[in-house]
């Protein structure tokens, strides 16, 4: 898994290593169609990353380019997995003020989740906190859950910190080894 926190600010297609090999070896873009059999267009999209390498594409890559198939499979993987988290957290800064919900100083803490600057990424950091994918499915999962507690009715209660106790408490029950 690639830490959150190392999410680089640009994202390099497995196109830009193909365009590195020809450069090596002194071919054009047309002479690696060629040379594979596919059309100009299909590996100008290659490069540019819109076509995917595909498990097809990568062994051709392997006999034409030289590096082995698993190699242009782990690029293209690690190409797609980067544009999906850069995506996400693009989509997580909508669930940003969910935080205020959550006793989030309290959470770090007690060490149940990590503090991070960025507000997308604490997001993030919460929803596996509560193993959970979205905020939606918190609401869900523990919102609907009927807290029979006694409680002073002077007491404020704190839905986000009482659903975290909760959470912790699920936690270290799942670590719990018993005896059949």
């Amino acid at each position: 898994m690639i830490d959150p926190n190392m999410l680089p600010d640009w994202v390099s297609p497995p196109g830009d290593t193909i365009l590195d090999a020809l450069e090596e070896k002194g071919w054009t873009q047309a002479e690696l169609a060629e040379r594979t059999g596919y059309t100009r267009k299909h590996i100008n999209q290659l490069t540019q990353g819109k076509a995917p390498i595909n498990e097809e594409t990568a062994l051709k890559l392997e006999r034409v380019l030289g590096s082995s198939a698993g190699f242009w499979l782990n690029r293209e993987a690690q190409y797609r997995e980067l544009l999906a988290r850069r995506s996400e957290l693009e989509d997580l800064k909508s669930s940003v003020p969910w935080l205020s919900e959550l006793p989030l100083a309290d959470m770090v803490r007690f060490g149940w989740i990590q503090k991070h600057g960025n507000r997308a990424l604490q997001v993030a950091e919460c929803l596996r906190y509560f193993g959970v994918a979205n905020v939606k499915a918190w609401r869900e999962k523990y919102q609907a859950l009927v807290l029979a507690y006694r409680a002073s009715e002077k007491v404020v209660k704190e839905h986000g910190a009482v659903v975290a106790w909760l959470r912790w408490g699920e936690r270290q029950s799942e670590t719990l080894v018993c005896q059949p």
